[in-house]
């Protein structure tokens, strides 16, 4: 074999390398968001407790995706390609409430819509509006919530939220952490609001099936 035959293998083996290298996706990465911590843990049991069924959470349709929102100006927005919820971004919500809510409120269990065979005192829709991270990491947090009573199918709360937090970082695991932060002040607004109606209404002497 010639030297410069020798030099022309060489040459091609490394276009094919290289444009073999460029062709590779990077890994996509994977994100939940969390509860207060302590929370999840076994609930106490007994005729006192009050049951708070979190549901339906809804969300924009520009949330409703695997990819993490980017709001890179008033009209414009990035999804993360590779940046991706692990379930689906309202089931995580509705769980992160509710189990926020567990914690905020120790005579109160809090469980997820649906709820065919468990009687409930309260219930909690939550509509979330916006939801999203500027590149610098400040997350709005928009919502439309209210307080179910059960009981007569009364409207006793009817509120909006705007919540703005700075996540620790820009990093995709700070914004999902900061998300999760502005999760739990949600979850403080309405927690300080059942808890004004369960001080008002006392020990519940009766549930309705849902």
């Amino acid at each position: 074999m010639t030297t410069s035959c020798s030099i022309r293998i060489i040459v091609f083996v490394g276009m094919v390398v290289a444009l073999t290298a460029c062709g590779t996706s990077p890994p996509t990465n994977f994100y939940v968001l969390s509860p207060i911590a302590g929370s999840g843990g076994p609930r106490p049991s007994g005729d006192a407790e009050e049951i708070v069924g979190v549901g339906p959470v809804e969300v924009s349709a520009y949330l409703d995706r695997s990819q993490i929102v980017i709001r890179e100006g008033a009209n414009r927005i990035e999804l993360a390609d590779f940046h991706q919820w692990a379930e689906p971004v309202g089931d995580n919500i509705a769980t992160v409430l509710a189990e926020n809510l567990s914690t905020l409120l120790p005579q109160v269990h809090a469980i997820v819509r649906p709820w065919s065979d468990v009687p409930t005192d309260f219930q909690v829709p939550v509509k979330i509006l916006r939801f999203d991270s500027d590149p610098a990491g400040r997350i709005r947090l928009k919502s439309s919530w209210s307080i179910v009573d059960r009981s007569d199918h009364r409207y006793r709360v009817l509120r909006e939220s705007a919540i703005v937090k700075q996540a620790s970082g820009s990093g995709f695991e700070d914004i999902a952490a900061g998300m999760s932060g502005a999760l739990q002040e949600l979850s403080e607004e309405i927690a300080t609001e059942l808890s004004k109606l369960l001080k008002g209404n006392g020990k519940r002497t009766e549930r309705l099936s849902p």
